[in-house]
């Protein structure tokens, strides 16, 4: 680098000894360079020489189609028309479709899900088996007065299924103790089925399940189901007697609603599943009991646990 500076030093301060050369003509370097005069042949409104001109220009010799040619020949002189109107495409009548309205729940189905009363209670599988729900008074007997109710004798008389049962425990005591599972659970089970002389009976004398289940089934020869929302709901069936020909007419249902501890009666609508048979029927039943079970399969569904 430092050579190549030297050489240039070396050819500005000795010249003569370089092959440099001064100018042919001196460089004018003051004033403004002089502006060219335009020629006569040129004019501001002369056009541009186009792409093919410039072509033909410098290579004169090429051929110069004679599509081309007469392309240019015609349009010489030519004006420059304006284009065709151009059409706008038809317009369309837009037909307006009717959107369809979703299907909403029949005014029956409604009036039907308005008017069941505690049917919010009752396990959510069961609410289209259910046709109707019908309370009763809340005094501690309410299991008793639904029972009567269900057998269609009303529910003021509900001491008379007190009495009933007691009968059907004292006259089969070493079956039901068998089912309780000793004499203490059987004795508690008698006493809570005597009637309460106040205005509300207290918890000792409340119906239980599933103990009075089979009281009730064998004493009035019926099938009871117990109905619960959350807890364990059972299908209880007569321990001693055969069925009659047709037992869908021998059902009837006790709702329990936990919240308030109450008890109602439930009507269930032909040929809707029912919960699984009590265990407790199944160890202690009596042969002659067993075409109960056979006979419900063919009328409605039972539900497995």
């Amino acid at each position: 680098m430092k050579l190549i500076i030297k050489e240039q030093l070396w050819r500005i301060g000795f010249p003569e000894t370089t092959d440099m050369k001064p100018p042919s003509q001196p460089v004018k370097i003051k004033g403004a360079s002089k502006k060219v005069k335009p020629s006569p042949n040129d004019s501001l409104t002369t056009q541009c020489p186009s792409y093919f001109e410039h072509v033909d220009k410098r290579f004169p010799d090429s051929p110069t189609p004679k599509s081309q040619k007469s392309q240019k020949s015609s349009n010489k002189g030519a004006r420059i028309s304006k284009p065709p109107p151009t059409t706008s495409p038809p317009q369309v009548q837009q037909v307006s479709t009717p959107i369809p309205t979703p299907i909403s729940p029949s005014i029956k189905e409604v009036q039907i899900a308005l008017k069941i009363p505690f049917i919010d209670k009752m396990t959510v599988f069961m609410h289209k088996y259910i046709d109707r729900i019908i309370n009763v008074v809340e005094d501690g007997n309410c299991r008793f007065r639904a029972v009567l109710a269900l057998l269609g004798k009303g529910e003021d008389a509900h001491e008379l299924v007190r009495h009933d049962l007691i009968k059907e425990l004292v006259n089969h005591k070493d079956s039901y103790t068998r089912i309780s599972g000793d004499e203490t659970k059987f004795e508690s089970v008698n006493e809570a089925l005597v009637p309460w002389g106040g205005a509300y009976a207290p918890f000792s004398h409340w119906m239980r399940f599933p103990d009075m289940g089979h009281l009730i089934a064998s004493a009035y020869d019926i099938v009871c189901i117990d109905l619960r929302h959350y807890s364990f709901s059972e299908t209880f069936f007569p321990l001693r007697t055969t069925p009659p020909t047709n037992p869908i007419d021998r059902i009837i249902c006790v709702g329990w609603i936990a919240k308030s501890r109450h008890f109602v009666q439930v009507y269930l609508k032909p040929g809707c599943p029912i919960p699984p048979t009590s265990p407790k029927w199944a160890l202690y039943h009596t042969e002659v009991a067993d075409t109960w079970l056979d006979l419900l399969w063919i009328g409605c569904t039972i539900l497995k646990g």
